[in-house]
């Protein structure tokens, strides 16, 4: 969106709709369960477009959501924008907020349904807003100790709908250049962010889809500059200087994590701990159409990404876990949802950070990779390691990065000379555990994690992990 784009992604304040209330809160009585109160950043339209104003209240907002301590109580987090909720705007007039107001902070109980907003002297001036002074306010509200609180609520007002990501309108000029300035900073001050940029450089289909982003973004570019003033021009000239020192470090990063022999993407662990990380994981494909659901909880997960909160009756996922024949794959409540993809433009678009992956769920086609946990009766983790004897990994498979980060190699193609050798070990009468097949997963190659320093080895002793209903 126009503006609030960026300060919302940086706060990772979710908006108050019906898509992201349901996969926060759940629906109907389980939002009450799961989300006993809900507190909200509430703005106008007019003050959307007032940047600096609003990532200071998306900031302290969030900041004070967290801060917030009231033993027992449930509570999520949103921002809800005025000009998209028109029912909500005369429902919070009503509990006194001001017709003039721009920005405020609010708190919604769902049982019994109760509705109140900040006094006005509290949040009267946003640059002046501390998360001390907001989340106090916050808990006095919850316990029913501020000044003319939760005012109770006949209905609830209906939830605004979740904006698809092809009605978003484009960033144009300014917008354009302070959007990019700001992922970048974003991303030079995240190590995910730059882990994500050296794993890229290692892999030629995720730098092929770089370059043609790269084509893209420089012919919008071009059409944009052609289009401006001289002094617009200048402006966006600098930018792009920004962007070419920045892309030059970003650069400077990727070869000294893959390139230069130093390979510092690779953290140093045991082969005890890389087995720990393993997980095992399934790929579900949702297409939505209508009113459909995608029908699950989420939240963010400790280890990383979204875990499944629930899955319900109805909705695509159990349409999907109805249709998957091995009880083992179908997802549950606890499974973690370690990669989102969506599709836009033509282009598949993944993304592993959780604040991202909350807004991929506003398409309606997406990929997910989830990593589950299944009891041994269930799925048996079977480790074993496999002489690879007169063979070299790199002559004989291909490997890649699991989805999300989710531990070791997968082994995704078996070249002809490994196959000759799998059939030779079957002819010996060899289990499975002493060949290496497909969807395997390598841990360790002569008893070193980074398998990518042995891949030209002969005859090496590979650590696998297998899965096996």
């Amino acid at each position: 969106r126009i503006g609030p784009t960026p300060a919302a992604k940086m706060a990772q304040v979710q908006e108050f709709d019906e898509e992201a209330f349901s996969l926060y809160c759940g629906l109907g009585e389980d939002a009450a369960s799961k989300c006993a109160f809900s507190f909200l950043l509430v703005t106008s339209s007019a003050f959307e477009s007032k940047r600096s104003e609003l990532t200071v209240a998306l900031r302290v907002f969030s900041e004070a959501c967290k801060s917030v301590q009231v033993e027992g109580t449930q509570y999520a987090c949103f921002w809800l924008r005025l000009g998209r909720a028109p029912p909500w705007e005369v429902a919070l007039q009503s509990r006194g907020l001001a017709a003039d107001a721009e920005a405020t902070v609010a708190v919604l109980r769902h049982q019994p349904l109760a509705l109140a907003a900040a006094p006005p002297e509290k949040v009267h001036n946003v640059l002046e807003w501390s998360s001390e002074t907001i989340s106090k306010w916050l808990e006095s509200a919850i316990t029913d100790e501020a000044e003319g609180v939760l005012v109770t609520l006949a209905s609830k007002p209906e939830l605004p709908r979740a904006i698809r990501a092809e009605e978003e309108p484009a960033l144009q000029g300014m917008q354009l250049l302070w959007s990019h300035i700001d992922d970048i900073a974003d991303c030079v001050s995240s190590p995910d962010c730059l882990q994500s940029i050296a794993d890229c450089a290692a892999s030629p289909d995720c730098l092929a889809m770089v370059a043609t982003e790269v084509r893209v973004q420089a012919e919008a570019a071009f059409k944009m500059v052609n289009a401006a003033t001289n002094e617009t021009k200048a402006v966006l000239a600098i930018g792009a200087l920004i962007s070419l020192v920045t892309m030059i470090f970003l650069c400077r990063i990727c070869c000294c994590c893959c390139c230069c022999g130093k390979r510092q993407q690779v953290r140093k662990i045991s082969e005890e701990q890389a087995l720990e990380e393993v997980e095992f994981t399934v790929s579900v494909t949702l297409r939505r159409s209508g009113d459909e659901k995608f029908g699950m909880g989420i939240e963010p997960s400790d280890k990383g990404g979204l875990v499944i909160t629930n899955v319900s009756d109805s909705g695509l996922l159990a349409r999907w876990n109805h249709a998957e024949q091995r009880a083992e794959r179908r997802i549950r409540a606890g499974d973690r949802i370690v990669a989102a993809t969506h599709h836009t433009g033509g282009k598949a678009i993944c993304v592993t950070k959780s604040s991202d992956m909350t807004k991929v769920f506003k398409n309606d086609h997406i990929d997910l990779c989830i990593a589950t946990r299944r009891p041994d009766q269930e799925l048996k983790r079977l480790v074993t390691v496999v002489k690879l004897v007169d063979l070299a990994l790199k002559d004989c498979v291909e490997l890649k990065v699991p989805e999300g980060g989710t531990g070791g190699l997968e082994v995704t193609k078996v070249g002809p000379a490994l196959e000759a050798w799998n059939q030779q070990r079957r002819r010996e009468g060899a289990c499975s555990l002493q060949r290496i097949e497909v969807g395997d997963r390598i841990i360790s190659v002569n008893s070193l994690v980074d398998v990518g320093e042995q891949l030209a080895a002969v005859s090496p002793s590979v650590l696998l992990v297998k899965w096996r209903p």
